[in-house]
């Protein structure tokens, strides 16, 4: 096959090292990555209206640690794979490594495209709860959502709803700000950095170590970001756009809280218009290592020709250290999955719904593969024990039962039950300290006769 782009190697060393520069010269910062890329502060945001409202404060609590604990069994099983097969392309290589030359060039193409469509869905998702919160800054900015109370209602004793309504754009106008937010995020993601660099073959147990150690992290914070936030809920009802006072927020539950906490207490909402910028910068640094892990797995697939235009996706710029023209690309395509908005954003939200449902096939594709007959046997395996590693660390720490409160190494019941205490014997019958001494002294005996260690 003639070698046009320079992709093709010889041997198995050669492709290692094409991996090795190529990794190096684009950078990946694995723990950065990961707990950007989670953004519990993006999930939440984008969800907490739906939990609260058809689960309540119970389900949004305690709910989030029985899916955390099975999207924590995911990050593990793709894990140990990635482990096993530390290489760009993910899951689409993973697969066609562990089904074989027969079917695995269909199966790695399927799972390829699920992957590739999954993860620009959800960069146009990411860029589109940015955008919204843009426009909730703007709208409570310059007035509120809340139209005048009807006659007969008297306004709460806590704090008073404005009559004043503020601007919150229409379909074309958010399109715009939607369209700004990739603008802005492909320009920051097109200048030169420094990255981070880690050949994830040289050092795959640390780096999934520490990916690990980051889903762990971003569970606790969603929990405490979700306890803190139902915690700040006065008013449900108006929370949810569902009482008789009606919402500043035009229904959005967090801004809401956030309205509500600094309104009652300072009688000024300006506080909460500050407490949003918390969750847009969490959105934002989502939405920039977004938009580095999908253009990398456009350009890893360009580099196998699995997508039109391979030979323009897999140009490397020297200038910015990086795929510059993969990372637009990739913009682009959200770009035309937002255009539906124009005409009915639950069009979008249907679309944006689909990704879900390919990165779940994509990410259980692999898997599935590795627990069958044919995958267990050509499955070779990595860091073997990182399951073990991640789960232990995760009982030792966890809040309130962690072995961390009550495990303090092992414990001698000899000494308990001789009152042994720093080296002397002070409780016991004679004849049980007469033998401690004696086995003392002949451990001294012993040691002393010991030849020194060489250093």
């Amino acid at each position: 096959m003639t070698n046009t782009m320079g992709l093709f190697v010889k041997d198995k060393t050669a492709a290692l090292t094409y991996e090795e520069e190529r990794l190096k010269a684009m950078g990946y910062a694995q723990v950065a990555v990961t707990v950007s890329s989670m953004s519990v502060l993006l999930s939440i945001t984008g969800s907490f209206a739906t939990g609260l409202t058809y689960g309540g404060p119970v389900v949004c609590l305690w709910g989030w640690w029985l899916v955390s604990l099975f999207s924590l069994c995911v990050a593990l099983g793709m894990a140990e794979l990635a482990s096993a097969y530390p290489t760009s392309g993910g899951m689409y290589y993973w697969i066609y490594q562990l089904v074989g030359p027969s079917y695995g060039p269909l199966i790695c193409w399927v799972t390829g495209w699920l992957n590739l469509l999954g993860q620009i869905a959800s960069l146009a998702s990411t860029h589109y709860f940015m955008a919204y919160i843009i426009s909730m800054i703007i709208l409570l900015s310059t007035g509120t959502a809340a139209p005048t109370l009807p006659k007969g209602i008297e306004q709460g004793t806590d704090y008073d709803v404005p009559e004043g309504s503020g601007w919150f754009p229409d379909n074309k106008q958010f399109m715009g700000i939607y369209t700004a937010c990739l603008v802005f995020t492909a320009t920051i993601n097109s200048l030169r950095f420094e990255h981070l660099r880690v050949h994830p073959g040289a050092a795959a147990s640390r780096l999934l170590v520490h990916g690990i150690l980051g889903v762990v992290f971003m569970i606790f914070v969603g929990w405490s970001w979700v306890l803190s936030l139902l915690f700040c809920v006065s008013d449900l009802n108006q929370v949810l756009s569902l009482g008789t006072i009606p919402s500043e927020a035009n229904g959005d539950p967090i801004a809401q809280i956030f309205w509500n906490a600094f309104k009652q207490r300072t009688g000024s909402g300006t506080g909460g218009i500050i407490m949003l910028m918390i969750p847009l910068g969490g959105i934002y640094f989502c939405a920039h290592s977004t938009v580095t892990y999908v253009s990398r797995i456009l350009f890893a697939y360009s580099r196998d020709r699995a997508v039109p235009l391979a030979w323009l996706w897999i140009k490397y710029n020297k200038t910015v250290k990086g795929p510059l023209i993969a990372v637009w690309g990739t913009v682009f395509a959200a770009f035309l999955l937002g255009l539906p908005m124009l005409g009915s954003e639950e069009a979008f939200t249907a679309i944006i719904s689909l990704s879900t449902i390919a990165l779940n096939i994509a990410y259980v594709a692999p898997t599935t593969a590795r627990i069958l007959p044919w995958g267990a046997r050509r499955f070779q395996p990595g860091v073997t024990l990182l399951a073990t590693f991640a789960l232990s660390l995760i009982w030792y720490y966890f809040p309130v039962y962690g072995a961390y409160k009550w495990f303090k190494g092992p414990v001698s019941t000899l000494e308990e039950e001789l009152g042994i205490e720093g080296g002397a014997v002070t409780g016991g019958s004679d004849k049980a300290r007469e033998e401690v001494a004696v086995k003392a002294d002949a451990v001294a005996a012993v040691e002393a006769a010991a030849p020194p260690v060489q250093a």
